[in-house]
């Protein structure tokens, strides 16, 4: 287990911690990213693994469909019902061919209820149609297309950690924060 600390999420810390990753034995090429919407974060992953490049890549980034989704809901708002299923359903569809007809459809929908709403899915849908390239079951499809599991411990953490007031120095933060990590692996 490690923490890198950085003061902002930009493209520049991302890439630091992404090296020091692999410093530390994380592979070069072939992993898969499970990512929300940080421009950081995404910027480091194209200038770092070419994730945009499809021939070239040397990881796969998935979006996180329950962040996008929700994003698409506040664009669309009392419409959001319109388009619901036909989003899941992309990601529930048995291959590529079909997820790519069912997003042909929700492009159709989102344009004609709300133009905004239409832009956050194409800005995103390349990374949400990529999980059909893995070929997974169902209930993997389902698992790696969201940051939850990941939220989740944030949000223990948080629970845990809000009541430490002062932190000495950094190596004082990332102590504590390694032992409510641990302590949260049983819950």
């Amino acid at each position: 287990m490690a923490f890198f600390q950085a003061d902002t999420e930009n493209s520049a810390s991302c890439i630091e911690l992404l090296n020091d990753l692999e410093n530390r034995g994380l592979q070069s090429d072939g992993i898969l990213f499970i990512v929300d919407g940080g421009s950081g974060l995404n910027k480091a992953l194209n200038e770092k693994y070419l994730c945009n490049d499809r021939r070239r890549r040397r990881a796969i980034r998935i979006r996180c469909h329950v962040h996008k989704w929700r994003n698409i809901e506040k664009a669309l708002g009392d419409d959001s019902h319109k388009a619901l299923g036909l989003f899941w359903a992309i990601r529930e569809a048995k291959d590529m061919s079909e997820a790519k007809v069912l997003s042909d459809r929700l492009e159709s929908v989102l344009r004609d209820l709300n133009l905004s709403a239409l832009e956050s899915y194409r800005e995103a849908k390349d990374d949400l149609l990529v999980i059909h390239e893995l070929k997974l079951s169902m209930s993997l499809k389902k698992f790696f297309s969201t940051t939850n599991p990941i939220e989740s411990l944030n949000s223990l953490l948080e629970e845990d950690m809000r009541r430490v007031k002062r932190w000495r120095d950094s190596e004082h933060f990332q102590r504590w924060l390694a032992t409510y990590c641990l302590a949260s692996e049983k819950r």
